[in-house]
């Protein structure tokens, strides 16, 4: 991923050369300056910033605010604006171009550093939702839907043609097949809730049948389908005779959404952490948050973050800021009860902690027991049934993602296993939590932090 292009708006030289000085420091691409809203909105087609720093007072016929609509309406970027006034007036237009932040002059080094670091993030995240949502709809448009056909009196279902090797059902006989034995293939959770609809489409309720839901498909697993129907003939009493219909499969487009709305609770879950360091929270309860939300995105049972120590003439260890309680014996319960106050240190290096912080590389360990990584765990502890530890690093002068190692996440027993795809999906998250914990490295644990806990066996 490559540092971010930002363009600079701001009326007023010397502060522009400082603001630019400062962000090829923090290893950002300054693709170009501007002092009047009409060069800006030139630059911005031109150099396709990823951020723009825009002031809102400017030199020539438009301000800042004025030219950020006239971008937006071309091209995507994130908008951070700069005022030295935040009247109540300014605020409500900015609010209207749906900015990233604002930035009241002067700005303070930490807090330039932090917005840009969640803006960036940000706006990637929703930049990959936007690609992502245009592929499944050309996706979708170019789905072949199959021809349904089902007979009321015979209470035999058919496909046509073709119809059921296109979405996997191929080698279920759907010719003449029983109303009740469609039934069956349908997902038991879904299965009343679809007789319920396809019911108040026959007798009349609904104009249309409309129904998602899972179905059996010829490897016996369930996929997604979407149907459709109405009543193409009708008795002499105006009862369907016949219902005609289309189904799809869905399965993509579910997977999608998804995908979707876990990368949306992944940016809530990034903003209100940045959010809560800037205004100087307590960072236990700002990482215990951050990882309530990081166990049910991963679907894993157990976890903790932490920053990676190096004290003079030793090796790095980990100093955990916060971990997920999982009590399963009353010896565990008073350990952490003694301990919640106190900051963990682990310093076995022969172990999958000490493997991510040796290598510099996540570790995914599905399978614990056998890999030589692994140093075991503590008596009685509960099964570990797979591992997947995170390094945060700060982005070095030249804007390398991989610079400083300063923490890592570990994560647990997730449903199923751990893989690439998820850290992948995590790699925001180990960003702004290295950005973070850069931030909070001096500030306390909690109030009563100050003195260390035990060293533990780890895995």
């Amino acid at each position: 991923m490559d540092s971010g292009k930002i363009l600079i708006v701001e009326d007023e030289q010397i502060l522009t050369l400082d603001l630019k000085k400062r962000l090829i420091s923090f290893g950002y691409e300054v693709v170009g300056t501007a002092s009047s809203g009409e060069v800006a909105i030139d630059l911005a087609f031109k150099k396709k910033p990823d951020l723009i720093l825009m002031d809102i007072r400017l030199k020539g016929t438009i301000d800042g605010i004025e030219a950020a609509h006239t971008i937006l309406e071309h091209q995507t970027a994130a908008i951070i604006y700069l005022s030295a006034h935040s009247g109540l007036e300014i605020l409500e237009r900015a609010k209207s171009t749906e900015s990233y932040g604002f930035l009241t002059k002067p700005v303070s080094h930490q807090e330039l550093q932090a917005i840009l670091a969640t803006s960036l993030t940000r706006y990637r995240l929703e930049k990959r939702l936007r690609e992502s949502e245009s592929r499944m709809t050309l996706a979708l448009e170019r789905a072949h839907t199959v021809i349904w056909d089902l007979d009321l009196k015979r209470k035999t279902f058919c496909l046509s043609g073709s119809g059921a090797s296109q979405i996997g059902l191929a080698k279920i006989p759907f010719n003449d097949l029983s109303y009740d034995s469609w039934v069956e293939l349908i997902h038991p959770e879904d299965r009343q809730w679809v007789l319920n609809t396809f019911q108040d489409h026959v007798s009349g309720k609904t104009e249309l049948y409309d129904a998602e839901y899972r179905l059996k498909v010829a490897d016996g697993s369930f996929k997604w389908f979407h149907a459709l129907g109405s009543s193409s003939q009708l008795d002499e009493h105006g009862n369907p005779v016949f219902i005609t219909g289309t189904v799809a499969d869905i399965s993509e487009r579910k997977l999608a959404d998804e995908m979707l709305q876990r990368k949306n609770v992944l940016i809530q879950m990034l903003y209100r952490a940045c959010r809560d360091a800037l205004s100087k929270k307590d960072p236990t309860t700002i990482f215990q948050q951050v990882l309530t939300s990081l166990l049910e995105l991963t679907k894993s049972e157990a976890g903790f973050i932490g920053e990676i120590v190096c004290h003079d003439n030793e090796s790095p260890f980990l100093c955990i800021r916060t971990f997920s309680h999982n009590v399963w014996n009353e010896k565990t319960k008073i350990f952490f009860n003694d301990n919640k106050q106190k900051i963990l240190e682990f310093k076995n290096p022969n172990s999958l902690f000490g493997a991510v912080i040796s290598s510099k590389k996540h570790v995914i360990s599905n399978n614990p027991a056998t890999d030589p990584r692994s140093a075991g765990t503590p008596p009685d502890h509960p099964n570990i049934r797979n591992f997947l530890g995170l390094p945060f690093f700060l982005k070095d002068q030249n804007g390398n993602a991989k610079g400083k190692l300063v923490g890592m996440a570990g994560l647990a027993n997730c449903r199923d296993q751990y893989s690439e795809e998820i850290v992948e999906f995590l790699e925001p998250f180990s960003a702004t939590c290295a950005v973070i914990l850069n931030a909070l490295k001096n500030e306390p644990m909690s109030p009563d932090a100050t003195s260390p806990g035990p060293t533990t066996p780890t895995v």
